[in-house]
């Protein structure tokens, strides 16, 4: 089982948002620490989400993909977005009022509970532009 801590940075956007020609796209960097020293790095670039037409639904998409990746445990998983939505939906239980997004809320809270010492930050969008390159 793995010690150590894992960070997530995530983002997702959209051009067209909310529009018929919409096209979603997010991106997701995972890295592994075990004693202050990176053991693995994997990063996901700007994957197409063709079913969603806006940035929220992007950014949760990322997110949940981010999620899947991991082992369920006790480790500390940090996860790093600049979208304070995403944060409120995902760690404290604010309600989701778009019908459209709720199963993918659903679904992120379904896997973030499977990390007991998980948190969620809100940073500036420069630092995931550092973290992701866009």
């Amino acid at each position: 089982m793995f010690t150590g801590e894992v960070e997530i940075y995530t983002d997702g956007g959209c051009s067209g948002n909310g529009t018929p020609d919409a096209r979603a796209y997010g991106s997701y960097n995972i890295r592994a620490i075990r004693d202050g020293i990176e053991v693995k790095c994997t990063t996901q670039v700007a994957r197409d989400y063709p079913e969603h037409s806006t940035n929220n639904a992007a950014e949760l998409q990322a997110l949940i993909d981010a999620l899947r990746t991991l082992t369920p445990g006790t480790y500390t998983v940090r996860t790093y977005t600049d979208s304070q939505v995403l944060a409120g939906w995902v760690a404290y239980g604010y309600k989701c009022k778009k019908a459209h997004l709720l199963p993918l809320v659903l679904e992120a809270r379904r896997l973030w509970a499977q990390f007991p010492n998980a948190e969620i930050r809100c940073v500036p969008r420069e630092q995931i532009v550092a973290v992701l390159g866009h």
